[in-house]
């Protein structure tokens, strides 16, 4: 190992075991990661050991970050003076750019799609074969991929990048499910060895046999042991589409509440589709709806859902508690996000998605305010009960 290269180990190292303190508060390591990024961005090799220790970092201080940090609890026992740490602004374009650009990739496409004939022969011309060669094809996957995260450095939403490196590298386990299996396990470059022009997931006109796998089993009770079957699993983590739509998803999220929340869910249309981290958004909408509940404790939020797609393009997925009461004034949300809000942006909404606020203040003034990115200005709006959280994919 070079010099260098030492040195950038040394300086991650550190950086990882101060996070781990157990003497640090949640909004010191805040702090901390603040202040290191800077540091980070300056290592001059921004190839995939660097990037991959960045987001074991970023992963490593989300872990160490308590529940109750990001609590309704904790942003109403917040000193007024406090300022805690919130990370630069993340266009969500770049998610929504990354991942249609891995899954038009004609090398890229096969972490997201079998392979039918077409996609082989496809593969095939860009490596210039004339015969499939699985450790030509994950080479250039490799390749090709490290190619497209130095592309979107730093401008992705926390845990994307490193999740679908896992997936292709397989250093860890990767998505909340933990899986172990990639496109690198051992058992599949065995596989391989055994089964010479030969893809491990083939599409249905392809007749070679596939790579399997002791059964995974996921925490929603889907269970799979095909390399086919898993690609589809991740494809699921990236995508809102007609088979994977939100109304779906979102039905199989609100189990989780039981008869905490009455739901409505029949404006939550099924044929809008996008991509995106869909895990993430998984957090997110599972923290505002438990932040609806802990505001109004003493009655069952009654909260609608829509998603539609502006003239623009842009995807508003939105969480409408009809019977809320916004018990702060625009100047203190605006001025004071507190842990609440710095936790959902720093964690989960940063680089996902933008997110508005819409209510009635009292006084008839009805607005709508830019949580995220954070603009000191409202807008006026129509008249409303209640109060609105949009969440912006672009």
């Amino acid at each position: 190992m070079s010099k260098a290269l030492n040195l950038k180990k040394t300086r991650v190292d550190f950086i990882s075991d101060l996070l781990q303190s157990k003497k640090l508060g949640a909004g010191d390591k805040e702090r901390v990661f603040g202040l290191v990024a800077k540091e980070i961005d300056l290592m001059e090799s921004k190839g995939d050991f660097i990037l991959s220790e960045i987001e074991a970092i970023k992963a490593k201080l989300n872990a160490a970050i308590p529940e109750e940090a990001i609590s309704t609890a904790a942003n109403k026992n917040e000193p007024q003076s406090t300022k805690l740490a919130i990370e630069d602004y993340k266009n969500p374009e770049n998610n929504g750019n990354f991942l249609k650009e891995l899954n038009q990739d004609p090398v890229l496409k096969s972490l997201t799609h079998n392979m039918d004939t077409n996609q082989l022969l496809s593969i095939n011309h860009a490596l210039g074969l004339s015969d499939y060669n699985f450790d030509r094809h994950l080479n250039e996957i490799r390749v090709r991929y490290q190619i497209l995260g130095n592309k979107y450095y730093n401008k992705l939403s926390k845990g994307l990048w490193d999740k679908i490196f896992q997936y292709i590298h397989g250093h860890k386990t990767w998505s909340e499910d933990n899986i172990r299996i990639s496109w690198s396990s051992p058992e599949l470059l065995k596989w391989s060895k055994a089964h010479r022009g030969e893809c491990p997931n083939p599409g249905i006109d392809v007749s070679t046999e596939m790579f399997k796998f002791p059964l995974i089993t996921t925490k929603n009770g889907e269970a799979f042991n095909t390399m086919p079957a898993l690609v589809l699993f991740f494809k699921a983590q990236v995508t809102i589409r007609f088979d994977n739509n939100l109304h779906d998803l979102v039905e199989g999220w609100n189990i989780y509440f039981g008869d905490k929340v009455k739901f409505d869910l029949h404006k939550l249309k099924s044929k809008i589709e996008f991509f995106t981290d869909v895990e993430k958004l998984h957090q997110a909408y599972r923290h505002l709806i438990q932040l609806c509940i802990d505001c109004h404790p003493n009655e069952t939020p009654d909260i609608a859902l829509n998603v539609e797609m502006d003239a623009s393009s842009k995807v508003i997925f939105s969480i409408w508690q009809k019977n809320a009461v916004c018990k702060r004034t625009k100047e203190d949300l605006l001025n004071r996000y507190g842990a609440t809000f710095t936790g959902l942006i720093n964690n989960q909404i940063n680089g996902l998605c933008d997110w508005t606020l819409e209510a009635d203040f009292g006084d008839g003034d009805y607005a709508s305010l830019s949580i995220w990115p954070r603009k000191a200005e409202s807008r006026a709006i129509e008249k409303m009960v209640g109060l609105r959280y949009n969440l912006i994919f672009s």
